[in-house]
């Protein structure tokens, strides 16, 4: 015959009841937190630094845009796609972008 009784399975045979079967081997409070768990400290780092990654990325593309249209108003007509467009950019350093003109005069 078998019981379960409060997540426990027990095996009885007869009036004669086994040993359960199922022992929990340590009880919550005993368990360490494992080595991939993200700290608070940590996890701030983070969201700061997927911030400042964004922010980088918006001034790029104001920068592209800022290109785009003062090629579009040296040349006179409107482009659709930024890789139409003859100036690249090819080196950041710290503030400075350095743009050329690809085109062969």
């Amino acid at each position: 015959m078998l019981v379960l009784s409060n997540a426990v399975l027990v095996v009885a045979i007869g009036c004669q009841a086994l040993d359960c079967l199922h022992r929990p081997s340590r009880t919550r409070t005993n368990q360490t937190v494992t080595s991939r768990a993200i700290n608070r400290k940590q996890r701030l780092r983070e969201i700061r630094w997927a911030t400042f990654e964004r922010s980088i990325h918006a001034v790029d593309e104001l920068l592209n845009h800022e290109v785009r249209e003062a090629h579009e108003e040296e040349m006179g007509t409107t482009m659709r796609h930024w890789s139409e467009l003859p100036a690249r950019t090819v080196a950041i350093t710290e503030s400075r972008r350095l743009i050329f003109n690809c085109q062969k005069r």
